[in-house]
């Protein structure tokens, strides 16, 4: 049986996570290798077990990521909790936290799972926490804040990526000040400075297609803008559920304006892409941490989005990148603004915002990698 030491993290179905399996083993890669550094060489990997991960015509290289001491589950439910039972037991000296995936089946598992052995468990919220909607408007957000309502508090620990999540998780899922530690997902640091802007003044969308990214609200801003001014192009970066939908309305109340639907792009993909696009417009109610906001400034690319606590946060550390709104007429009155200026964020500017996402990508990891040393 395969020997595990230090925090061990895991991921029921890694086929089912937005990210593809590459961009997140590169992502985990980078924790292992701040393992090792912060435990002083006490941890040398970042454990990883995982299901889903079935890809024949591309298997997994080990030798890309040597942070990472990965462990696959077999196919079938109960093979893989059957194994996953057996490498906790057999590691119960050695493992100093299990890390849950995700808060939803991962915990449920890790619980389960964690029946007798008392091992620390970490739950992470990335998104934002699901607020407990009517059950006939969204089945699955109100199962899930009920959910983190009885069961979130009896984790070890709870990451979160923003400290604007504090107040709701403490209120909502009663959970212990004490046991919550906040660190934001590491972003990428762009390779290369952005000098020149588009041709033609282009309003971005990036991200997934579906209601919670306030599409019906985006089409309205750009159409009431389409009506005072037809010069400017739209580039769409994502998919999902809503795409046909977005797709459509853009269409239909945007005519002839060009509309370039690009899919859903890998992110080591998409920074050559801000070139394209001067500005980004985000119009989700609600924003954790906004990793596209900050991608977007640190490419040169001004961002427009609605105001809430994402986007607050995003002012108080870039506020030259971003302009908030609250209301339709104030969103449309900033492109126009902007699309009266077409100018792309300074060199200085982009520099600045790099050099401060660089030190929260160290604090960030050295928090989190802090919290998983958990003693028991």
């Amino acid at each position: 049986m395969k020997k595990l030491y230090g925090p061990v993290m895991y991921i029921p179905d890694i086929s089912r996570d937005a990210n593809s399996a590459e961009e997140l083993f590169t992502r985990f890669d980078y924790y292992g290798l701040r393992v090792d550094e912060i435990s002083n060489g006490q941890f040398k990997y970042l454990n990883l077990i995982i299901g889903g991960f079935f890809n024949p015509g591309n298997p997994f290289d080990a030798s890309k990521y040597p942070h990472l001491l990965c462990t696959f589950l077999p196919k079938g439910r109960m093979k893989s909790l059957r194994m996953l039972r057996i490498l906790l037991r057999e590691n119960l000296e050695t493992i100093t936290i299990l890390i849950a995936g995700n808060p939803w089946i991962a915990y449920l598992h890790c619980m389960i799972l964690n029946l007798g052995l008392s091992l620390p468990i970490q739950v992470s919220i990335h998104g934002n926490p699901f607020l407990p909607n009517s059950k006939f408007t969204n089945f699955s957000n109100f199962l899930k804040h009920y959910w983190l309502k009885f069961f979130l508090r009896f984790a070890t620990s709870v990451r979160l990526v923003s400290k604007y999540q504090v107040n709701y998780v403490q209120q909502s899922y009663k959970v212990d000040a004490n046991k919550i530690s906040i660190s934001p997902i590491p972003i990428s640091i762009p390779s290369h400075f952005r000098i020149n802007k588009p041709s033609k003044f282009t309003i971005g969308f990036v991200g997934r297609l579906h209601e919670e990214r306030g599409l019906d609200l985006w089409v309205q801003i750009v159409s009431s803008f389409f009506l005072v001014n037809k010069d400017f192009r739209i580039i769409v970066i994502g998919d999902g559920p809503a795409r046909q939908y977005f797709e459509n309305e853009l269409k239909v109340n945007c005519p002839k304006i060009e509309l370039d639907f690009l899919g859903r792009i890998p992110n080591k993909d998409i920074e050559s892409l801000w070139g394209e696009i001067t500005l980004l417009l985000s119009t989700a109610k609600e924003e954790s941490f906004g990793i596209s906001l900050r991608e977007a400034e640190m490419s040169g690319s001004k961002v427009i989005a609605f105001t809430n606590s994402g986007t607050s946060l995003n002012k108080e550390l870039f506020p030259e990148g971003i302009i908030l709104f609250e209301d339709l007429q104030s969103a449309v009155d900033a492109l126009g603004q902007e699309h009266s200026k077409n100018q792309i964020l300074s060199r200085s500017i982009q520099r600045k915002f790099r050099e401060t996402q660089e030190e929260i990508n160290l604090n960030s990891t050295k928090a989190m990698i802090t919290s998983w040393g958990v003693t028991r």
